[in-house]
């Protein structure tokens, strides 16, 4: 029999380095579909493809959103330019700008996700490691089968509150199929009372009663 699962959830997966701290967390709510959406730090996205394909595997149903966060350690003052992306996007406002490119407007890009990292290590030499990527991808699997159990244990819970009501209506039917039962003894005894009120003498033929009877225990 197939475990009734829930749809809400959220877990996460932690770890450190030396050049830094990382951590997955996901979140599920409930959806027609499967729809997973990932947040991914740049260099990782190679990731993308598996964690989607686990996250199908373990789900059917759900709005699943999942995210990377990657720290980068204090590893000195090393600061890591992206020159191919800052070229890029200096080229983009050259040709859209009617004024030369000014220092300010510089400074302005280099505040750009992505242009400046700190630390020891940027995220691109680190989205360039196989080993780093594999232990994330597998940290990745560890978070959705966290959410997986997440999930199980709310429909545990669901399921007792199901099968709690269930109990509750086959008692209430099984009142009621009692009471039904009884239903024609009782009318015969309140309409044969009736009748000694209001016939003495007893005038009223015995299968006439009977055939009321009948029909007020079917209606």
């Amino acid at each position: 029999m197939t475990r009734l699962s829930g749809m809400t959830g959220f877990a996460r997966v932690a770890g450190e380095a030396e050049w830094g701290n990382w951590a997955w967390e996901a979140k599920s709510v409930n959806g027609r579909g499967l729809d997973v959406r990932l947040a991914l730090p740049p260099g990782f996205e190679a990731l993308e493809r598996g964690i989607k394909a686990e996250a199908s595997r373990l789900f059917s149903r759900g709005s699943l959103q999942m995210g990377l966060r990657i720290d980068l350690g204090g590893g000195g003052d090393d600061v890591a330019v992206n020159e191919a992306l800052l070229v890029r996007l200096l080229k983009y406002v050259d040709t859209h700008s009617q004024t030369a490119i000014s220092s300010d407007a510089v400074a302005t890009l280099m505040t750009v996700k992505g242009v400046v990292e700190t630390g020891g290590s940027s995220l691109r030499d680190l989205g360039g490691d196989e080993a780093l990527v594999a232990l994330l991808a597998a940290a990745g699997n560890e978070c959705l089968a966290g959410l997986q159990a997440q999930r199980l244990a709310e429909g545990d819970a669901l399921k007792t509150i199901l099968l709690d009501l269930v109990g509750e209506m086959e008692g209430q039917w099984e009142a009621a199929t009692s009471l039904a039962g009884t239903q024609p003894g009782l009318l015969k005894e309140r309409l044969t009372r009736q009748l000694d009120e209001l016939d003495g003498d007893k005038r009223v033929d015995p299968e006439r009663l009977a055939a009321e009877i009948a029909l007020g225990a079917a209606k």
